[in-house]
């Protein structure tokens, strides 16, 4: 896994509902949130809270957004996702990490590598940040956001995990 991460909004939002933005810094030695990320966090979020706390969180480094190269603007992606993507064009050993499918499909098609938050808990289990990944996926969910049961499975079982009860 690259050490080095560029964080979109969602998994920002999804990882604060549930009380563990120290899960990103703590997979990677650098993670970089592009300007736009922030201003959507103000707006997905519904108030400047977290964008706040991500801003002032000591293991995230802010970064002016970068120039959009032509292949992600054919996209049409969000501010936040074409941020991420094209800071990782431009910054070699840098992951994605981001949950929209469009944006994912970007990545895959411009060879840039990604995961989504999902990938981070998995990652966070494997490094032993925390003792079990199951109650973590559990929280995204109770906290509103869908994953698919069968991504769920197979995440769980990379690091010995069920989901059934």
């Amino acid at each position: 896994m690259s050490r080095r991460l560029a964080v979109n909004s969602s998994p920002i939002i999804l990882l604060g509902r549930i009380s563990r933005l120290d899960l990103l810094p703590g997979v990677a030695e650098r993670v970089v949130v592009p300007h736009s990320v922030l201003r959507e966090l103000r707006v997905k979020s519904g108030d400047d809270s977290l964008a706040g706390i991500a801003s002032a969180h000591p293991g995230f480094h802010i970064v002016e957004d970068p120039q959009i190269p032509g292949v992600v603007q054919k996209w049409n992606l969000g501010a936040g996702e074409a941020a991420v993507l094209s800071f990782c064009l431009l910054n070699q050993g840098y992951r994605a990490v981001l949950d929209d499918l469009r944006g994912r499909r970007c990545a895959r098609a411009l060879n840039v590598p990604l995961f989504g938050t999902l990938g981070v808990i998995v990652e966070a289990k494997r490094r032993g940040l925390v003792p079990a990944a199951r109650p973590l996926v559990a929280a995204i969910r109770a906290a509103g956001y869908y994953i698919d049961d069968e991504l769920i499975v197979e995440a769980l079982r990379q690091v010995g995990e069920s989901w059934e009860e």
